[in-house]
């Protein structure tokens, strides 16, 4: 049933050839092992999780006997998994008693593999977190290098499939080559990791038919996104999608816009819940905000872990970079605005100046709104907040009140006329009774039209408003629609 998603089987690689062959998982670790024990120069490995296992232990026993050999053997691993192992987190207690002894024998086992590896090869770890955050989880899900590379003498692979129990029962493959163009720039992709020096953003033509793309990991860019963004506007056959996440952002409306040209547009994910690609919490971690997906979903049976796009029959981006299109957390401002405009999203400031939680000062606001750059501005910004004026965290007129005493009114009021600053909203924020309370009036058919043209009417409820509003709702939207360009 796995081989049927990479149609046909694997051809073997002929040596000096310039021929290319793609291995699943299984036939990727059988095959790396066969020619780790004919290796007469070197071996590099580099993978970003590196769990003990079967194919992990017999990996171990060939490096050996390789550096034996008098074998170059150098390993690059991550330290995502000091803190992720069989997929869950090292630092969080398990429940049941089975699951912590199974886990501290996973971990015991670990130390012992990393052991016999010092003991033999050169080994360098990426990203090891230091101070504080050593002690907590969130290494395990940030900062990671996602690289997934082996050199042996002339021969490469490139692809998603780590060294650990769990890759194998994942749908996944990695791509053999011996093209020593391709080969020679990995090689110094390698040592840089191996060096502990970081890898810029690049493009490299190696011939007429094969482009090797590095991507840096710098949050709200990537070379491989862009490329796959263009490559999809360009095609005009046919478009395949295959990632464990639902397409999100600038990639799904890029797709959307591919069948609304008339093009065939597949994705095919994860029907399997098992490693954390759970279809129903992806669909909806990855809908949330969005527009409706085009394109046609297909759910393949088991844990798919592949990354691949497809371009009619005539070319593929493959390799370890997952497809999603997301905004990655905690970036600045304005990086976080300029690529929620990108992927053709709107950047809506809530509740700012909040002294009560986290929340966007005003000076930063200035800042946006008032800046040069044509690239920079608000879509929206919040002015009232029902939940908010419950909780008396705003003057008498309902509206915000900061740490920094400066009344949000005022600051609108300034601003107004500054295009930059976007439509008025205001709203409810609220699980209970204050639903309702606060009210963004439009007189289009959708509010995403009334933002693009800054034209709403901010309004605070009362209760018999609410009562009218749900009985006649465009009766009031028509009235109040012909004095909203006096008002705001």
């Amino acid at each position: 049933m796995e081989r049927a998603l990479y149609q046909g089987k694997t051809k073997k690689l002929e040596k000096g050839s310039n021929s290319y062959s793609i291995l699943e998982t299984v036939s990727f670790f059988t095959d790396q092992l066969r020619e780790i024990q004919m290796a007469q120069n070197r071996v590099w490995i580099q993978t970003m999780a590196l769990e003990p296992g079967h194919f992990t232990d017999l990996f171990v026993q060939r490096l050996i006997a390789a550096q034996h050999r008098g074998v170059d053997v150098r390993i690059v691993h991550d330290s995502f998994s000091d803190y992720v192992t069989d997929n869950t987190f090292n630092h969080l207690p398990l429940l049941n008693s089975e699951d912590r002894e199974y886990k501290r024998f996973l971990l015991n086992r670990r130390v012992e593999l990393l052991e016999l590896l010092k003991g033999c090869c050169q080994v360098s770890q990426t990203n090891a977190p230091t101070g504080i955050l050593s002690y907590t989880p969130f290494p395990g899900v940030s900062g990671r290098d996602h690289k997934k590379i082996s050199i042996i003498d002339n021969i490469a692979y490139i692809g998603g499939v780590n060294m650990t129990p769990l890759d194998g029962k994942r749908i996944d493959f990695m791509l053999k080559m011996d093209n020593k163009d391709l080969i020679n720039i990995l090689s110094l992709i390698f040592n840089r990791s191996f060096l502990g020096i970081s890898v810029s953003d690049a493009a490299y033509t190696c011939d007429d038919n094969n482009t090797l793309l590095v991507d840096s990991g710098k949050r709200s860019q990537s070379i491989i996104m862009q490329y796959a963004y263009d490559a999809i506007k360009r095609e005009r056959e046919s478009i395949t999608v295959i990632s464990p996440y639902l397409p999100s952002g600038h990639l799904r409306k890029t797709l959307n816009e591919a069948v609304e040209r008339g093009l065939n547009v597949d994705v095919i994910t994860s029907q399997e819940s098992r490693s954390g690609f759970s279809p129903k919490i992806s669909q909806l971690v990855h809908n949330v905000g969005q527009v409706r997906p085009l394109f046609r979903i297909i759910r393949y049976p088991g844990i798919l872990h592949a990354k691949a796009l497809l371009l009619g029959n005539h070319a593929a981006i493959i390799g370890s970079h997952n497809f999603d299109g997301n905004i990655e957390p905690n970036m600045p401002l304005d990086a976080t605005i300029k690529k929620i405009h990108k992927q053709m999203g709107f950047a809506i400031i809530a509740h700012p100046n909040l002294a009560r939680r986290s929340s966007v000062p005003l000076g930063l606001i200035s800042e946006i709104i008032n800046s040069g750059d044509p690239e920079l501005y608000i879509d929206g910004i919040e002015i009232y907040n029902a939940s908010e004026a419950r909780l008396q965290r705003f003057d008498k007129s309902g509206i915000f009140f900061g740490d920094d005493d400066i009344n949000i009114g005022k600051f609108v009021e300034n601003n107004k006329h500054n295009p930059k600053i976007g439509a008025f909203l205001g709203g409810s924020d609220s699980h209970t009774r204050q639903i309702g309370y606060g009210i963004t009036v439009y007189g289009y058919e959708s509010i995403l039209d009334a933002i693009k043209n800054r034209d709403t009417l901010v309004m605070a409820a009362d209760t018999s408003f609410l009562e009218d509003l749900s009985e006649s709702t465009r009766m009031v939207y028509s009235i109040i629609r012909s004095h909203i360009a006096g008002k705001i």
